[in-house]
């Protein structure tokens, strides 16, 4: 068996349902027949790969899938250095627990289920995000992974801040910007009002960029399963079909749930990590 061979049966027995299950403190079923027969069928296969391989890349692919999973379920976008280190130290003991034959199947489920629970119990909440107009624009950039010399085209930031201070920046530099707020005044450039009530206009932008705003009010609308939830997915639609082809929608944190459900020969998706994977990026272009 190879690495991707190893993750798929590794996924499909510590399956990404139950994980979040878990995560959201749900009762799970540990006796399912056929996740035991899968695991038990593949072990003597996964022991010998891991012996012949080690782990590390194994534990690379788990441990970020694990977080994808808490982006979707809890809406929460980032993890401490220490914590990052405490989800690879989960998929190290279930690996561990794989290679020792004195394990039972039934109890490395559910050793690793409770593992989880214990991590997801006391893990830190996230704090308060401050107020978006106390970033800076060279910040905002940085976070983005946005070179302003590499901006062409126009752009249009989602939440912009009372003073909409990204989009002077830019606009000061030559870039055709513009910014949208509830808390902004109306200029020529800026516009008051709710993104997801704002009229998007099709085919409009080069780039749209988006820190700590709409997105992180879409996972959060998303994990109290508020009526909101509606109202963002077809804005989320709105946004990328107001894209001209081939311009990109940035933002922070990371939407996976719906990232996912984007048609492919569409919209190319990219998700990467910040922060030595403290957070999570998206950066989606339109292919037509």
């Amino acid at each position: 068996m190879n690495l991707d061979e190893i993750y798929d049966v590794i996924l499909l027995t510590f399956n990404n349902q139950d994980t979040r299950y878990v995560i959201e403190n749900k009762k799970i079923n540990n006796n399912s027949i056929s996740k035991k027969e899968y695991i038990t069928k593949n072990r003597k296969d996964i022991t010998k790969f891991l012996k012949e391989n080690g782990n590390s890349e194994l534990l690379t692919k788990l441990a970020k899938n694990f977080m994808k999973n808490y982006f979707d379920v809890k809406g929460r976008i980032s993890f401490s250095k220490t914590e990052c280190y405490l989800i690879l130290e989960l998929y190290q003991r279930l690996l561990e627990d794989i290679l020792n034959e004195n394990i039972d199947i039934d109890k490395i489920i559910a050793s690793h289920n409770e593992r989880i629970l214990n991590f997801v119990q006391n893990v830190d909440k996230i704090s308060d995000q401050n107020n978006i107009s106390d970033y800076s624009p060279e910040f905002k950039l940085k976070m983005l992974e946005l070179d302003k010399n590499k901006i062409n085209g126009k752009v249009l930031e989602l939440g912009c801040g009372k003073d909409g201070s990204l989009v002077e920046f830019l606009r000061k530099i030559g870039i055709d910007a513009y910014g949208i707020d509830q808390m902004c005044d109306d200029t020529s450039f800026l516009v008051c009002d709710d993104l997801t009530t704002y009229e998007y206009e099709e085919n409009k932008y080069d780039l749209i960029i988006a820190y700590m705003t709409f997105s992180k009010d879409f996972l959060k609308a998303h994990t109290d399963q508020t009526t909101d939830f509606i109202d963002y997915a077809e804005t989320f639609m709105k946004i990328l079909n107001s894209l001209k082809v081939n311009g990109t929608f940035v933002y922070i944190p990371a939407i996976p749930f719906i990232e996912e459900l984007l048609p492919e020969d569409k919209f190319l998706v990219h998700n990467s990590f910040l922060k030595d994977g403290e957070i999570m990026k998206t950066s989606i272009k339109r292919l037509k």
